[in-house]
Formats: structure tokens, C-alpha cells, sequence
């Protein structure tokens, strides 16, 4: 049961990590130093910077998904759009990103994620979000 959970917690955690980069809010709290939370503000606005500079030069978003993960990212009909939950939630950021961007044109090319290509894509960063 374990194994049946573990592949969509994993697309929900990496899509998380993109939606963090997405809050427009600035958040103190109490415990840390203001000087700690500039430094924390100053990196995260850059690494998403760097990205939305990245999707905004080459006019592309990159969304990543399964094609078999049944309910949450799968190919039915159409094999060049997946559905389900995951993507529900995926298409939602996109929208946010171009919003952000001012960009309603902005393309979105899908890129499968196999077991065996994971990884290596992570590692790249080509895996899209």
C-alpha cells in the first residue's frame, strides 16, 4: 500500500516546492531575526527570478507528468494531454505564471516522467515542475 502512495506524494511534493517560489505574501515571524528573513527573501526572489526569467525568455513552461498514474497524472484520449488531479493542480500554476509574466500565450510542453527518467531529470532540472 505504501508503494501505491509514494509516486504521487513525490509529484506533490516537487509541486509544492514550485508553488513556494509562486507566493507573492512576505511572511515574518517573531522567532527569526529580520536580518535572517531578508537573506531567505533575497535567495528564494532570486532562484525565482532566475526561473521565471528562464520561462519567460524562451516563451515555454515545462510541465512534467506520468502516463499511468491513475487518478492523479494519465494519458486517456489524447496521448499529447494528460489528466487528473496532478495536472489539475499543474495547469493551475501555469496559469499563475502567466499571469505573473503577463504572458497568456505562454506554450506548455509536457514532458513524461518515467521511473527511469526521474531522476536524471531532477538532476537537470529538465523535468519541468
Amino acid at each position: 500500500m505504501t508503494h501505491l502512495f509514494s509516486k504521487p506524494l513525490t509529484l506533490a511534493a516537487f509541486m509544492a516546492l514550485g508553488l513556494v517560489g509562486c507566493n507573492n505574501s512576505s511572511q515574518t515571524t517573531a522567532e527569526a531575526p529580520a536580518a535572517d528573513d531578508a537573506t531567505t527573501t533575497e535567495a528564494a526572489a532570486t532562484d525565482t527570478n532566475g526561473t521565471l526569467q528562464k520561462i519567460k525568455d524562451s516563451g515555454t513552461i515545462v510541465v512534467g507528468h506520468r502516463d499511468s498514474s491513475i487518478p492523479f497524472s494519465y494519458i486517456a484520449d489524447d496521448p499529447n494531454q494528460p489528466i487528473g488531479y496532478a495536472h489539475d493542480l499543474e495547469m493551475k500554476v501555469v496559469e499563475a505564471v502567466k499571469q505573473k509574466l503577463n504572458m497568456p500565450d505562454l506554450n506548455v510542453r509536457y514532458n513524461l516522467i518515467t521511473s527511469q527518467t526521474r531522476i536524471p531529470l531532477v538532476q537537470k532540472r529538465h523535468g519541468g515542475f
